[in-house]
């Protein structure tokens, strides 16, 4: 099978503040080889919210959800399978909360799956998605939050923004709205690029040039995922520190499964 070769790993730390950790990433690589090549290779974070259990159980909820409903779902394509994955999620997640009485529970996750030489992004809230190409960093995502709402209408800069009270402050996430309305979209991927999909606890430590210059820097996607992680503990720690670096190293070959099918990372 024609695709292009991967370098990923996928780093999770509680940080330095937190007594919990409520984020969850995975990384699936379909073993049978037809569904690979129909709906590729999957990558999730998610960022759980609502304190105690809560924003762990909607975080393992979302993880769960996402990578079952894009490999085992009707399929219409890439964009409509990250779609219904998220809906999905989404209407998971308010049933576990109400199962559990848990109000107020739910998360903010990005996802993305790359099939040959595309990569499809799908995310809700403020887990972020980048493209690292040529030591720059490209934001594939827009924060659904309260703060870069002001930001695009020119209310705000992003140097307010950085210590506003708001901050954290969501307008759209997995479990708070029935028609919760997620973003996605897609890109190529060349050679030499990068994908980093991360959380606010690493995000909102550093700036994306120091993201790209870390990634640019490391000999494989595992170094960086480390590197990634020791800054944002150096800078406090604060909240839980969540990435995937996804490296394309190799153009379209004939590629050998890499043994991590349908694993996660449940902190």
């Amino acid at each position: 099978m024609i695709e292009l070769t991967l370098d990923y790993a996928v780093a999770l730390n509680r940080g330095l503040v937190r007594q919990r950790n409520e984020d969850r990433c995975g990384a699936f690589e379909p073993e049978e080889e037809a569904l690979r090549a129909e709906r590729g290779r999957l990558f999730v974070v998610v960022d759980g919210m609502g304190g105690h259990a809560a924003g762990d159980l909607a975080a393992e909820t979302a993880v769960r959800s996402v990578q079952d409903t894009y490999f085992r779902g009707a399929w219409h394509g890439p964009l409509r399978g990250l779609r219904s994955a998220f809906s999905t999620a989404n209407r998971d997640i308010i049933a576990a909360a109400h199962a559990a009485g848990q109000d107020g529970m739910g998360a903010a996750a990005v996802a993305v799956a790359i099939i040959k030489k595309r990569a499809v992004v799908a995310h809700l809230g403020d887990c972020r998605g980048y493209l690292i190409r040529a030591g720059q960093a490209l934001r594939l995502t827009t924060d659904h939050s309260w703060v870069q709402e002001r930001i695009t209408l020119g209310r705000l800069s992003e140097g307010q923004a950085q210590d506003h009270p708001y901050r954290n402050v969501l307008t759209r996430a997995l479990g708070t709205d029935t028609q919760a309305h997620t973003d996605v979209s897609e890109t190529a991927v060349h050679p030499g690029d990068a994908l980093l999909l991360c959380s606010d606890g690493l995000w909102g430590l550093a700036e994306d040039h120091e993201l790209a210059a870390i990634i640019s820097s490391t000999a494989n996607a595992a170094a960086a995922t480390g590197r990634l992680v020791e800054l944002a503990l150096a800078r406090g720690g604060a909240d839980n520190i969540s990435a995937i670096v996804v490296r394309v190293v190799g153009p379209a070959s004939e590629a050998t499964t890499i043994k991590l099918s349908r694993s996660s990372l449940l902190g």
